[in-house]
């Protein structure tokens, strides 16, 4: 039987989005939660976010729960980034949802007197959704990250350089401590510059 086709996991995907402001509540443990108050706020949206699109891929075995997934961490890691949090912060949170929905999906296909291989078969599925989930953050927020600190170190560069005109065409550019690939490229940039200031 196909996950799609099985009308419990419709009242897992309902419990899911009811409840899915208590969820992401106590996603943070306590002493986080008060050490990172104002963050809390700022993360809430993200959470509902994911939240939405586990409870889509509780039912939908398409590709969609994936491209959700992925724009999803394309907006948190962003946000990561931006507030300087670690990325196993966001790791911690995706792991909450793993028990938590789990519990969820455990207490309904109890209730619905499901076979143990329908129930291993759904929890499988969600696993490899929350699987995903991690796969794409991590990937996402390290491409982010990396894009950040090269942003950082031209910028630092550039300051490290300092140019002083002598005549319409001629500049000065000091060299102090040793010159790599990296540093002689970068010089050559600011050179060919003189004549344009």
């Amino acid at each position: 039987m196909e996950i799609s086709q099985q009308p419990w996991l419709e009242q897992v995907q309902e419990k899911i989005l009811t409840h899915k402001e208590d969820i992401a509540k106590k996603a943070m443990p306590e002493d986080m939660i008060q050490a990172n108050s104002h963050l809390s706020s700022e993360l809430m949206p993200w959470r509902f976010h994911l939240l939405e699109v586990f409870a889509q891929s509780i039912t939908d075995q398409s590709k969609q729960p994936k491209q959700l997934l992925q724009a999803w961490a394309d907006e948190l890691s962003d946000k990561l980034v931006e507030l300087e949090l670690p990325l196993d912060l966001a790791l911690q949170e995706i792991d909450y949802y793993r028990d938590a929905i789990g519990h969820v999906i455990k207490e309904e296909a109890e209730r619905s007197g499901l076979s143990l291989d329908e129930f291993y078969e759904s929890l499988t599925h969600f696993h490899n959704i929350i699987d995903e989930a991690g796969y794409i953050i991590s990937r996402t927020y390290v491409k982010e990250h990396e894009r950040t600190l090269t942003n950082a170190q031209y910028a630092v560069e550039e300051l490290s350089v300092p140019l002083v005109r002598v005549s319409l065409d001629t500049g000065v550019i000091p060299i102090i401590g040793d010159i790599d690939t990296n540093r002689a490229g970068h010089y050559e940039q600011c050179s060919a510059s003189v004549g344009r200031i």
